[in-house]
């Protein structure tokens, strides 16, 4: 059986095509059963652009967050994902990637990456 999931960019901020120059990312992957799939994302804005979140939306079902990564960080997972079935990396903080290990029907959906801001401010008092 062949499966497809689908990658598309995302961003937090603007969930349009207005982004889509910031970002490089596959349309569409395919995958045999049993098979490993690997989606990757890259932006170009910036070092304080360094996490990366990772989300999941099967067909006829609401968005869900997979993992959050971060360089140099181990990934933080939600609710019923696990590194052994999503491990994701994380090296700069331009570049990320998410496997799909095992794949099976269910797999099949829309992945979407976003990147999101951090900084952190002094207070002087």
């Amino acid at each position: 059986t062949s499966l497809r999931l689908c990658p598309f960019k995302y961003t937090v901020y603007h969930c349009s095509t207005s982004t889509v120059m910031s970002w490089t990312v596959a349309a569409v992957l395919w995958g045999d059963e049993g098979q490993s799939a690997t989606m990757t994302c890259e932006h170009t804005k910036g070092a304080t652009y360094f996490q990366m979140y990772w989300y999941r939306q099967l067909p006829g079902e609401t968005m869900q967050q997979i993992v959050l990564t971060r360089p140099s960080v181990p990934p933080q997972y939600w609710s019923d994902f696990s590194e052994d079935k999503f491990p994701a990396k994380k090296d700069n903080f331009s570049t990320g990637s998410l496997t799909v290990e095992k794949l099976l029907p269910a797999d099949s959906g829309v992945y979407f990456c976003a990147r999101w801001s951090y900084t952190l401010e002094k207070k002087s008092s």
